[in-house]
């Protein structure tokens, strides 16, 4: 295109940077058609064909091309466009053009500009106009430029603009949907801030900021008569802190989550204690059988604990008499009231009902050091809380984090107290005997040194947190550790516990644990002893092998081959279904001989899933019929080598010493000495003595052997021979 500078041009590049560059405007002037290339230059020199003069009643030819004007051109029909298929057109055109402005509102200056310097009655200027609104590719705005005849170039604008219309439509309908869901939301949170202005105004209701501080102020009232005076005083300065701080600062978080847990922990809250002899006796042994010696030790803290408590009230009482005695006698109200006051804390410290006791269970697995701790909890009427420390390998565990770190909390002492809502739990460390195994690796620090601290008497009165950084009271806690060996506890950490061994069950001791509890317990897991069975149906008729009959009295109908009512019986199961006493003690004497009872009680839990699938299996094959039994006895003759499996049909379900290898499989241990037999007569051979070995899990005979080595004939300088039966001797060894 041909085009006039408004200011010139420069020798270099018009995008070019420099002090010597211009920038150059060029408005087109009129269209011209490229011919034959005269020169390539540059500059470029070519002959050209201009357009002539726009028609808005006929399409354009050039002026030196008459030829063109006769329909030859590209894009150009020849045809002469009617004045009314141009207006119709135009005012299609201006329409969408309207429409476009309407839906995206930033072609509005445009359009505004074009109105005011441009006729709309130029069909040629209306289509350029419209062309330029699109955002339209080249090849398609080429198009137009090169249309001569208007309502070509109008047609192909009408279709271009009619696209960038439909594109703003959408574009809208997206909007508007993005604006509808964030609306309702902007709306509430409007509403809720001019709310909130309205209400401040009024005086009816302050600030967040100001109704939080008001929550903490009002947990401090509440615990200021426990609460110690520094931690008192930290209080009310962290929460004149929170006033001034604004809520989305990060300092904002950390201070409410501090004051958080100052205000939460129990300060002189504390459960009151059962000193109940009978009844603690009654707990420990319905809980445990044998350790008598931990139970011992608890009921010593219980009768300290009862004549304590005695002294504390009798002194009491006694403050109480001297001071009415000086009120009558009109003596000084302060100097009575000081005194009063006094024998009051001396009492309270005479009654020391509060002080924490650091107990150490030692003994093998399975013994029940842990479930213990419960059985103590219940006994005293405390809260328990249990954490482990094996592996333990982070400070922070047990003294806190600092503040400075992100997402930092106190230490485990200090969560059991804000968890049990009391100053005097029953505080459970596990396993800290696997504390020195790792203890001090990884960076952390050492935690077996933290909890010197901790389970020192003498110190836990003022446990300092990292993360409160103020003084916590301690010295109520009773603390239980548990530990199967104690060579792996430092000496120092040693010394501050008061150690309780537990030794291993013999042989009565799991037979009677078994009977009591994990027998019992087994059944009860494995549906095969419940509650009472619910009230039958109003016709009196057994409500299905499951239902109120239980499972008992549907064993009893299909292996009889009747139906029992729904009430004959209250029990599910009759104490036919069992574990005999022999086969205990051959499971016992023959399957665990571990020190605890764990092994035993996993054992047990398998007998009992078995007589579980045992029952069910028959339940559903014998509907009512007798043929179960049949079956029962056939699948167990038969096989040949395969051992008679026992007919579970009858009326006796009770689990006997020979029916251990169906339900355990073989017994690991086939006799109780390696050699010889079990009577008298089986004794050692000789060469072979009995050791035994002292171990952390039990101990366990150790056989010591000795063989006859022949000495080598040993030849002396003078040539004769020295040995015999005296020389070659037995050469013992151990």
């Amino acid at each position: 295109a041909d085009g006039q500078g408004d200011g010139g041009g420069g020798d270099g590049d018009g995008g070019s940077e420099g002090p010597e560059s211009l920038q150059v405007l060029l408005t087109a002037h009129r269209r011209l058609d490229l011919g034959r290339v005269l020169d390539a230059g540059p500059p470029l020199r070519a002959e050209v064909h201009h357009w002539a003069k726009p028609n808005p009643g006929r399409p354009l030819a050039p002026i030196e091309s008459p030829a063109r004007e006769a329909g030859t051109g590209a894009g150009n029909s020849g045809a002469v466009a009617s004045k009314e298929e141009v207006k119709a057109l135009s005012n299609e055109l201006v329409g969408v053009i309207r429409d476009l402005v309407r839906a995206n509102p930033l072609f509005r200056e445009q359009t505004q500009f074009f109105n005011a310097r441009v006729d709309l009655g130029d069909p040629f200027k209306l289509a350029d106009f419209a062309a330029a609104l699109t955002t339209a590719e080249p090849l398609e705005l080429q198009r137009v430029l090169e249309a001569r005849c208007p309502a070509e170039r109008l047609r192909i604008s009408l279709k271009l603009v009619s696209q960038e219309r439909e594109v703003a439509l959408l574009q809208q309908e997206i909007k508007e949907s993005v604006e509808h869901k964030l609306s309702k939301q902007q709306r509430e949170w409007v509403l809720r801030e001019q709310l909130k202005q309205i209400r401040k105004e009024l005086g009816e209701e302050r600030d967040d900021k100001d109704a939080l501080a008001s929550v903490f102020e009002l947990r401090m009232d509440e615990a200021k008569a426990g609460m110690p005076s520094g931690a008192l005083e930290v209080c009310r300065e962290e929460v004149a802190k929170l006033k001034g701080l604004e809520r989305n600062s990060p300092e904002f978080n950390t201070t409410r989550a501090y004051l958080e847990w100052l205000t939460k922990l129990p300060w002189g809250k504390q459960t009151c204690d059962e000193l109940d002899l009978a009844r603690a006796r009654q707990v420990l042994d319905r809980a445990h059988f044998g350790l008598e010696e931990v139970k011992e030790r608890i009921l010593e803290f219980i009768a300290v604990g009862k004549l304590r408590k005695q002294q504390a009230e009798a002194a009491q009482a006694q403050a109480a008499v001297e001071a009415a005695e000086r009120a009558e006698a009109k003596e000084t109200p302060g100097a009575a009231a000081k005194e009063a006051g006094a024998k009051e804390a001396a009492a309270a410290v005479a009654a020391g009902l509060g002080n924490g006791k650091i107990l150490c269970f030692v003994g093998p697995p399975g013994v029940g050091k842990t479930s213990i701790a419960s059985a103590i909890a219940e006994v005293l009427g405390r809260k328990l809380y249990r954490f482990s420390v094996g592996g333990l390998h982070d400070v922070a565990e047990v003294k806190g984090h600092r503040r400075t770190y992100v997402g930092a909390m106190p230490g485990k002492p200090v969560q059991a107290l804000k968890a049990t809502q009391s100053s005097n739990p029953v505080l459970l460390i596990d396993e800290i005997d696997k504390l020195g195994a790792s203890g001090g690796r990884g960076g952390g620090g050492d935690p077996a040194s933290a909890l010197l601290e901790l389970l020192d008497p003498s110190q836990n009165a003022a446990f300092l947190d990292h993360y409160l950084d103020t003084p916590v009271d301690l010295s109520k806690v009773l603390f239980l550790c548990t530990a199967n060996t104690l060579e792996t506890i430092p000496g120092p950490l040693l010394d501050r516990m008061e150690v309780v061994r537990i030794a291993g069950y013999d042989l009565g001791e799991k037979c009677e644990i078994a009977a009591r509890y994990l027998v019992p317990k087994a059944l009860k897991e494995a549906g095969l002893l419940g509650g009472p069975a619910k009230k039958s149906s109003a016709d009196g008729a057994a409500s299905g092998p499951w239902g109120a009959a239980g499972v008992w009295d549907s064993v009893k109908a299909a292996a009889s081959g009747g139906v029992t009512g729904g009430a004959s019986s209250a029990r599910r199961t009759p104490p036919a279904v069992a574990v005999d006493p022999l086969a205990i003690e051959a499971l016992v004497r023959w399957y665990c001989r571990e020190s605890g009872v764990r092994s035993l009680g996993q054992k047990v839990e398998r007998i009992a899933r078995k007589l579980a699938l045992e029952v069910v299996q028959f339940l559903e094959g014998a509907p009512g019929a007798s043929g179960a039994s049949g079956a029962s006895g056939a699948s167990g003759a038969g096989g040949g080598a395969a051992p008679k499996k026992k007919d579970w049909s009858r009326s006796d379900w009770t689990v006997r010493e020979e029916d251990l290898i169906e339900l355990v499989g073989r017994p690991p241990f086939e006799r109780d000495r390696l050699f010889g037999g079990d009577g008298p007569e089986g004794d050692s051979p000789p060469g072979v003595v009995m050791g035994l070995a002292w171990t952390s899990l039990g101990g366990c005979p150790l056989y010591i052997e000795v063989s006859r080595v022949p000495r080598a004939p040993l030849r002396a300088q003078g040539g004769t021979e020295g040995g015999g039966e005296g020389g070659s001797g037995e050469g013992g060894g151990s």
